[in-house]
């Protein structure tokens, strides 16, 4: 059985989370009850890392798998120039609309990449190397 480890760096602190279920009540939790204002927060199951927004109804979603030397991070077709601005860990952090796909989507799909690797078929993703290199940006 995986166990997810929450790290807000905010209010809440770390938690562990035992079973898939439980940490889906948990993101909800910090979105609905918790923070007021988009906020980053990190998940860890073994070598993956979810880094989710919790605290608004569109978020961002980047998953990394630190054995396979990946990311991939959660796209939409919306290419406009806005951006949003979630805090993680206490610094300003802006996210253009590219990236932001519906909270729920996102927490099932971290829920689904944490415990067994896999990446959702109901998001679209744009993947790369971890940690990024300098040539990473070049086409």
């Amino acid at each position: 059985m995986a166990t997810f480890e929450v790290r807000t760096f905010e209010l809440e602190g770390n938690r562990s989370c035992l079973s898939r279920s439980e940490l889906l009540a948990h993101l909800r939790f910090l979105s609905e009850k918790v923070f007021e204002f988009p906020t980053l927060v990190n998940v860890y199951s073994g070598e993956r890392i979810a880094c989710i927004g919790v605290g608004c109804e569109l978020t961002t979603l980047q998953l990394v798998d630190r054995v396979g030397h990946q990311t991939h991070r959660a796209v939409t077709g919306d290419d406009g120039s806005d951006d949003t601005e979630f805090v993680y860990q206490g610094e300003a952090t802006f996210v253009r609309s590219r990236h932001l796909v519906p909270r729920n989507a996102a927490d099932a799909a971290a829920v689904e990449w944490l415990d067994g690797g896999e990446l959702s078929q109901d998001l679209q993703w744009s993947s790369g190397p971890f940690p990024p290199t300098c040539d990473s940006g070049k086409r």
